[in-house]
C-alpha cells in the first residue's frame, strides 16, 4: 500500500504522477515519472503503489550492487597487494551489504520516492569516476568520461541532488589534470545535455491538464518555478549560522544508523586513506569525500523538512568508507598472521577474526535496522482512504489540508478508483493556495467554486471560503480534521470524518 513512513508524504503525488503521467512538485522528476508510467503498466500487480515500491527497492539494489562493483575496481589500486579474493570477494560483499542494511537506503528502498532512482544514479557516476581513476589509458579515460556525462545527464532528470557527484567529479578531474581533447569533450557535453530534454515532458504533460499539474509548466516562468524548485527557494540559506552549524551536527548525528562496528570501520577507511597516498587512492578519496562534503554544507542551509533522505548521497559515501576500512582490517589480518611474532600464525587466526568483524558489520546492520523498516503491517494510509470513502456519503467532498493525508486521498481516488461509484470529490486544501492549483481545479470540478484571490494563502481561510462557497452545492462537506469552525457551523464527528453544518 501507498505509506506515509521514512519521509513518504511525496508518496500520493509521485505515485499518480508517475501512473497518469502528471507533474509532481518541484523538481518535476519527469525521468521518475516516466519509468514508473513504464513499471506499472507492463507490470500489472497489487497496486499501482506496491509497484512502485518494488521500483523503488530494485533500483536500490541496483545501487548496491554498483557499489560492490565500484569497490571491486577500487581495490586494485587502494589495496594493490591484496589476495585477489579480498579485492573480488570480500571488499565488494561488505561495501554492498553496508548500504543496502543502513537505515536511511534502506527506507527508501521500501516507498513510493525518487531517492533510491537518485542512489542508483549516483553510484553509477561513481562507479564511471572510478574506472576513469583506474586506468592509464587514455581512450579508456575517454570512454568512462563519456559514460559518466551520460548518467550524470539522467540523473539531473530526477533529481537535482546529483550535482553533488557532478561537481565532485569535475574537481577530481582537474587534480588528475585528466584533458579529454576538444572532441571528447564536446561529444561529452553532448551526452550531458541530451538527457536534459526529457525536460521538455513537463510542459507536454501540463498543457493536457493532467490530475497533478504543479506549477503549470507551460509557459517560461512556470517551468523555471518547478525545474528550480522555487517553491522551496525560502528554505535554502534561510538559517542562522549557529542553526546550520546545529543541523550539521545534528546530520553527523544520524551516523548511529551504522552502528558502532560500521562507524568505527569507516573512521578506519578514511585514516587508511589520509595515510597511504598515491595519487589514484587520493584522488578517489578526494572524489568521494568530496561528495559527503557539498550534502553536509547544502542539507545544512536547507530547512528541508526530511533531511534523512536527502542525506543519502553522503551515507553511501559513509558505506563505501566502511568497505575500505574492512578492507584494511583484512589486510592487518592477513600480515599478523604472516608475522613471525604471533603465536601459532599458520592458524591463520587474526585473519578469521578479521573476516568475522568484516562480516558482522553487515549482519549487524541487518539486525538494527529490519524491525524499524518492517512495513508489512504498515496500513495506516491505505486504511485512512477506505474509512474516509466509506463513511463519506454520496455527492459529498473530502477536504484535507494536510500534505500526506490529502495527497493519499487523491491518489486512491484518481488511481485506484475509491469513492468515484459514489460521486465523492477529494480536495486538498493547500494546492488551492497557488493560482495553478485553482486553475486546475476549477478544470477537473466545474461543479464547485473556489476563490480566485490568488492573496488567499492561508489554509484555514481557503478551507472557510470554500465552505461558504459550497455548502449548498453538495451533499456534505467533510473534513480529516478538525479547524475552528467558520462563523454560524459546527463540527458533526462522522466516525473518522468531521462535517461541517450549519446551525439553525
Amino acid at each position: 500500500h501507498l505509506s506515509w513512513a521514512h519521509d513518504g508524504a511525496d508518496g500520493g503525488d509521485l505515485a499518480i504522477c508517475a501512473y497518469m503521467l502528471g507533474v509532481p512538485h518541484p523538481t518535476g522528476y519527469p525521468l521518475y515519472c516516466l519509468l514508473g508510467w513504464l513499471f506499472t503498466h507492463i507490470f500489472q500487480f497489487g497496486e499501482v503503489a506496491f509497484r512502485l515500491n518494488i521500483f523503488s527497492a530494485i533500483f536500490a539494489a541496483l545501487g548496491a550492487g554498483i557499489i560492490a562493483l565500484t569497490l571491486k575496481h577500487a581495490s586494485e589500486f587502494i589495496f594493490p597487494d591484496a589476495p585477489t579474493s579480498f579485492k573480488t570477494v570480500w571488499i565488494p560483499l561488505v561495501s554492498g551489504f553496508t548500504p543496502a542494511f543502513s537505515y536511511t537506503y534502506w527506507s527508501q528502498a521500501l516507498i513510493v520516492e525518487v531517492y533510491s532512482l537518485n542512489a542508483f544514479f549516483l553510484t553509477w557516476i561513481i562507479y564511471k569516476i572510478t574506472l576513469l581513476i583506474r586506468t592509464d589509458d587514455q581512450s579508456e579515460k575517454n570512454r568512462h568520461f563519456l559514460h559518466a556525462a551520460l548518467i550524470t545527464g539522467f540523473g539531473f532528470t530526477n533529481h537535482l541532488s546529483i550535482i553533488y557527484p557532478f561537481v565532485a567529479a569535475l574537481l577530481t578531474l582537474a587534480y588528475l589534470r585528466y584533458v579529454p581533447g576538444w572532441k571528447t569533450f564536446f561529444k561529452g557535453l553532448i551526452f550531458f545535455v541530451l538527457p536534459l530534454l526529457l525536460y521538455i515532458y513537463l510542459p507536454l504533460r501540463s498543457s493536457i491538464n493532467p490530475v497533478m499539474d504543479w506549477g503549470n509548466p507551460e509557459n517560461v516562468e512556470g517551468f523555471i518555478w518547478v525545474v528550480l524548485g522555487r517553491q522551496f527557494r525560502w528554505l535554502v540559506f534561510s538559517s542562522l549560522f549557529g542553526q546550520t552549524l546545529f543541523r550539521i551536527y545534528s546530520q553527523i548525528n544520524l551516523l548511529k544508523q551504522f552502528g558502532f562496528p560500521g562507524i568505527l570501520t569507516a573512521f578506519i577507511g578514511i585514516a587508511y586513506c589520509l595515510t597511504h597516498w598515491g595519487k589514484k587512492r587520493l584522488a578517489f578519496f578526494i572524489f568521494i569525500t568530496l561528495i559527503i562534503v557539498l550534502n553536509f554544507v547544502h542539507i545544512g542551509n536547507y530547512l528541508v523538512i526530511d533531511p534523512l533522505s536527502f542525506m543519502l548521497p553522503a551515507f553511501t559515501i559513509i558505506a563505501i568508507f566502511t568497505g575500505i576500512g574492512c578492507g584494511y582490517l583484512l589486510e592487518l589480518g592477513k600480515n599478523l598472521d604472516a608475522s613471525k611474532k604471533i603465536i601459532a600464525a599458520n592458524t591463520r587466526l587474526s585473519l578469521r577474526f578479521a573476516k568475522a568483524v568484516v562480516i558482522f558489520v553487515p549482519i549487524l546492520l541487518f539486525f538494527m535496522n529490519y524491525g524499524k523498516l518492517d512495513l508489512s503491517d504498515d496500513t495506516q494510509g491505505y486504511d485512512y482512504a477506505v474509512r474516509a470513502f466509506k463513511n463519506a456519503i454520496p455527492g459529498s467532498v473530502i477536504c484535507e489540508k494536510y500534505y500526506g493525508r490529502g495527497l493519499t486521498l487523491l491518489y486512491y481516488y484518481f488511481v485506484e478508483g475509491m469513492g468515484k461509484d459514489k460521486n465523492i470529490t477529494p480536495v486538498y486544501i493547500e494546492q488551492l493556495q497557488f493560482w495553478w492549483g485553482k486553475n486546475n481545479f476549477l478544470i477537473r470540478h466545474k461543479n464547485l467554486d473556489i476563490s480566485t484571490d490568488f492573496t488567499l494563502r492561508d489554509n484555514d481561510l481557503i478551507a472557510y471560503d470554500f465552505i461558504e462557497r459550497n455548502y449548498d452545492k453538495v451533499t456534505a462537506i467533510y473534513f480529516g480534521q478538525m479547524l475552528d469552525p467558520p462563523d454560524g457551523y459546527e463540527w458533526e464527528i462522522a466516525d473518522d470524518l468531521y462535517r461541517i453544518v450549519k446551525i439553525e
